[in-house]
């Protein structure tokens, strides 16, 4: 990035600004990844989400230096817009069920309590789970005496699992019902965690296709890259929140069995 703007120490603090931002602007290669369908911006499009983005930064800005770099690195990405191609976050979406059986909630419940999804850092079971991969890569090339990002591909792979009781046609229509509640609470406690992983993807998108240019390409790798991990990170940082919040979806009404059908 250009001299006298420091990212790393900055940019996390704007990230809520992405996530206004979220609606479709219309050599060498760099990857990275942090461990659906291809829709092309316009240019023109691009271009007024830089503005609206970057004026929001100035006016954030603690001081005006700051605020100055800025908005010279929005002008040379302007000067470059229409050489640039970038793509939004490609999304890939797996749903599965696991099954499980019984013939009262209290067996349904033994059964999710035993072979329920292992969540992969703490180490137990729970009802249901969502996990979620991100990766980036991006074409750096030449123009004049700086370097500019030409293209990013920013791709989200999501899991999303949650139990089947395939027997449930021979249990009481009282626990049928609560099913059918407890179920929907679940999947949509996971789909929490879905906008969470989407919104971390978006984040990431825009912050490559508004990178400003550079004069050192080694320098511009580095920064991109270690930004969009503390972005990554940021983001993983509100998935654990959120099922602290929730209690693994509890207070959201995913639990079973519950009294909340009649």
């Amino acid at each position: 990035m250009v001299a006298g703007c420091d990212p790393v120490a900055g940019y996390c603090a704007w990230v809520d600004l992405f996530l206004h931002h979220q609606a479709s602007d219309s050599s060498e290669g760099e990857s990275a990844s942090g461990k659906s369908g291809d829709h092309h911006r316009g240019i023109s499009n691009g271009v007024v989400a830089r503005f609206a983005f970057f004026v929001q930064l100035i006016a954030t800005a603690n001081s005006g230096r700051q605020g100055v770099v800025i908005f010279r690195v929005f002008f040379i990405s302007c000067l470059f817009a229409s050489f640039n191609a970038f793509a939004a976050p490609i999304i890939n979406r797996k749903n599965s069920t696991y099954n499980v059986s019984g013939a009262t909630p209290r067996e349904v419940r033994s059964q999710i309590d035993k072979i329920g999804p292992m969540h992969p850092t703490e180490k137990r079971r729970y009802d249901g789970i969502t996990e979620w991969d991100l990766s980036w890569k991006y074409q750096i090339s030449r123009r004049g005496k700086i370097w500019i990002v030409t293209s990013s591909t920013v791709q989200l792979d999501i899991r999303v699992k949650v139990p089947k009781w395939v027997d449930k046609k021979n249990a009481p229509p009282l626990a049928q019902r609560q099913w059918k509640i407890y179920q929907s609470n679940l999947v949509r406690h996971e789909q929490g965690h879905v906008n969470i992983a989407v919104r971390a993807a978006q984040a990431i998108d825009k912050y490559i296709a508004t990178y400003g240019g550079a004069s050192s390409v080694e320098h511009m790798r580095t920064n991109i890259d270690r930004n969009a991990k503390l972005i990554l990170e940021r983001f993983r940082k509100y998935d654990v929140n959120y099922d602290k919040s929730t209690r693994h979806g509890m207070t959201q009404g995913a639990k079973f069995p519950n009294h909340l059908a009649k």
